[in-house]
Parts: structure tokens; C-alpha cells; sequence
């Protein structure tokens, strides 16, 4: 699995297995994953917030524009709710 909802050329690295990618509506990617969900991008098609990885700056963001995006945490607790239903 590929995630990159801040970054449209953040794209997957080659891999020859089985690719799901849950990223930017305008991803271009090489080789197209086997699953591609288009997800929010947080500060712009959701509210989110930005951290530095010693946590010492946080940044929370409000959403600019009406989207029918979903943010990436959305979409990841429907994917695990319905894969715990199966």
C-alpha cells in the first residue's frame, strides 16, 4: 500500500506485487496500481493537521474548498471495517 495525499509526484516506487495506492486525485503514476482510491488532500479538500517529526511544531489546517474527497484516515476505517465484515 501507497499513501501520498500532500504530494501529486510522490508516486510508488516499482514494485512487481499486487499495488494499492491511496493518493492525490491528480497522480500520475507509471505503472497503474491494481487499486487506486483518490484521496483528500488535508488543508485544501480537508481539515487536517501538519506535525514536524519531533513534535515540537503543529500546524492544524482547515479545508479551503467543498470536496468529495475523503480524507486518508476515512478511507483507511472503511477499508478495515469492511474487511473485518468479510
Amino acid at each position: 500500500m501507497w499513501i501520498s495525499s500532500l504530494s501529486a509526484e510522490l508516486t510508488p516506487p516499482a514494485f512487481a506485487g499486487p499495488l494499492i495506492v491511496l493518493g492525490r486525485a491528480d497522480m500520475q503514476m507509471a505503472t497503474p496500481p491494481h487499486v487506486y482510491i483518490p484521496v483528500a488532500t488535508p488543508g485544501v479538500d480537508a481539515p487536517g493537521a501538519m506535525m514536524r517529526t519531533d513534535k515540537v511544531v503543529s500546524l492544524y489546517l482547515h479545508r479551503l474548498r467543498e470536496s468529495a474527497l475523503r480524507p486518508v484516515a476515512e478511507v483507511l476505517g472503511a477499508l478495515i471495517e469492511r474487511l473485518q465484515t468479510q
